[in-house]
């Protein structure tokens, strides 16, 4: 286990530890989830990135009929440059993020959903600790390729905050199956690099659109 995924593991337990304890007086059941995002960047970063893809796990405990607390840990990566507005087409560039956090989800249909029950409609917001790498590979500044750019790469933390919404339904008691869209910012810059037109990236916002699957206990 390297360095990086310690810091995770660790950031992981503590915030798990402390939306339990900060929940201590619910009577909720408690949850396990996983799920996979598509992550489809906006503004500046959609400049550079094509869509993405990320996963988390989470883990959580309702402390009324409509409030689910969870710890969460996620990561994703965006390795696919945006060719369409790329000046060099063919430029190697890569995004990866990962970290923990913590996740609200509100259940507006309380404790009885609609349908009788089948499904109910959530809101979300989530604030995660995230450690983030950017890549952007070398690169001939013209066609002759007499000046090479060399590789550039770029490490931070940053907090990564979230919001959305979302619908989830029940198979059966103990498991429950979701899909949700979000809006996310990761508040941190990536810096541009002039002599071969990439503008730099001050916010990288995306969009995540998720489906995960719940069980609870």
């Amino acid at each position: 286990m390297n360095a990086h995924t310690r810091i995770v593991v660790l950031a992981l337990l503590t915030v798990v530890l402390f939306a339990f304890a900060a929940n201590a007086q619910g009577t909720g059941k408690y949850s396990v989830a996983i799920r996979g995002d598509l992550l489809v960047p906006l503004g500046t970063l959609g400049d550079l990135f094509s869509t993405g893809a990320g996963a988390a796990a989470t883990f959580g405990q309702k402390s009324s009929s409509d409030m689910l607390w969870e710890g969460v840990v996620e990561g994703a990566r965006f390795t696919q440059g945006n060719a369409d507005k790329l000046y060099f087409d063919d430029l190697a560039i890569k995004l990866e993020y990962a970290g923990a956090g913590v996740q609200g989800t509100y259940y507006v249909g309380g404790a009885d959903g609609i349908f009788g029950g089948i499904a109910n409609p959530y809101v979300l917001g989530s604030a995660v600790i995230t450690r983030w790498s950017y890549v952007r590979g070398e690169h001939a500044t013209d066609t002759t390729g007499l000046i090479i750019v060399p590789e550039f790469k770029q490490q931070d933390w940053s907090m990564k905050i979230g919001f959305g919404a979302g619908i989830e339904a029940y198979p059966t008691e103990s498991i429950s199956v979701y899909t949700q869209a979000s809006y996310a910012i990761l508040i941190g810059e990536l810096w541009p690099t002039l002599a071969l037109r990439l503008e730099g990236v001050s916010g990288m916002q995306m969009i995540q659109a998720s489906a995960g699957i719940r069980v609870w206990f």
